[in-house]
């Protein structure tokens, strides 16, 4: 092994070689010796947010959704069909975003603390899909038709394959720009995709309905918005690394990305309301959509897709993600973070 030298020739101390490598350090076309030594660390946040996910660490097995099935079955068929619609969709989703971190996004990331979160984020996509699994079996719903709903329903199938194209940006044309546009197409993905599926549980919830799907969903939304706040922080550490990469092009395209999503989540919402039942209206999915899209911008200073919407109509589904203050004891008598073993109600 060569070794490493100061600019006037003289070897480096075992911490002047440590700062050098960790300085070398860049999110994506920057050095990399496979080693992941996470100490001394570059980049923080991906760091804190590993940690964090550890901490959280849950299992689909850890609740019951035997109350939710009875649940189920009480509600009227246009409802039922609605649950499945939706979750025939989040389970495609979480299986498609799990093939794009490990064959897109890990493959261009040469940053070791942004690879163990990544690695961890596509731990949690797994769990996802086991999780979505359990309570299409739960609920008694055949899952090969739930899998494969978009086979048969052409809203679905257009919005997948969209989602599709998206996570091939990269192909085999690697380019920092368009890593950027992948990035900000796992944010649409992340901030857009996923939201209003998970709101819907929660609208189910404050009707006293399918307690146990709600309590699965909160604790997916909770990873998802770390997935989320994991790939923004890419984005600014690439802008602080390589800002050439951030044309006037680039964030353009970055921000039809957003609105193209937006148009196809209020498409597939519409189709999923059924003309409007439990509480969901389309004004009322629209609004929520473009306002969530809207943050997603914001957070990473791309320009607002839908100025115009300033409210969210279901803000109240955000207290879900709060540890507590929750108004049905369900949710008051567990924090989010808790170690690995079964829950107790």
């Amino acid at each position: 092994m060569s070794s490493i030298v100061d600019v006037n020739g003289q070897p480096l101390t075992a911490q002047e070689r440590a700062s050098a490598v960790i300085n070398s350090r860049r999110v994506i076309l920057g050095p990399n010796d496979e080693l992941m030594a996470p100490s001394p660390k570059k980049y923080d946040m991906p760091i804190r947010l590993l940690d964090k996910a550890l901490r959280d660490d849950w299992k689909h097995w850890h609740i019951s959704l035997v109350d939710d099935l009875r649940d189920f079955r009480g509600l009227n068929q246009k409802a039922r069909r609605s649950v499945q619609m939706n979750l025939g969709f989040l389970s495609n989703l979480d299986g498609i975003q799990l093939s794009t971190l490990a064959n897109n996004i890990q493959a261009h990331v040469t940053a070791p603390e942004y690879r163990m979160a990544l690695t961890r984020q596509a731990y949690e996509e797994l769990l996802h899909v086991l999780t979505y699994d359990h309570m299409i079996t739960s609920l008694e719903m055949d899952p090969i038709e739930t899998y494969n709903l978009f086979m048969t329903d052409e809203v679905l199938e257009a919005k997948n394959k969209h989602i599709l194209k998206m996570a091939g940006i990269l192909g085999n044309d690697f380019t920092g720009e368009n890593f950027i546009r992948a990035l900000c197409a796992n944010q649409a993905l992340e901030g857009i995709y996923f939201q209003m599926g998970f709101k819907r549980f929660y609208v189910l919830h404050k009707s006293g309905k399918m307690a146990g799907c709600a309590q699965d969903i909160r604790y997916i939304q909770r990873d998802e918005a770390s997935h989320l706040q994991i790939f923004n922080s890419m984005w600014r550490d690439i802008r602080k690394e390589n800002p050439e990469f951030f044309t006037a092009e680039v964030m353009k395209d970055c921000k039809e990305i957003l609105r193209v999503a937006a148009e196809m989540e209020m498409v597939w919402n519409r189709h999923v309301n059924q003309g409007g039942q439990l509480g969901m209206t389309n004004e009322i999915t629209d609004g929520s959509i473009m306002f969530g899209t809207n943050g997603v911008a914001r957070a990473v200073g791309i320009e607002e897709p839908f100025p115009h919407v300033t409210k969210d109509p279901l803000a109240w589904t955000d207290s879900y993600l709060k540890e507590h203050g929750i108004e049905n004891n369900f949710f008051e008598t567990r924090v989010l973070e808790y170690e690995d073993k079964s829950i107790e109600w």
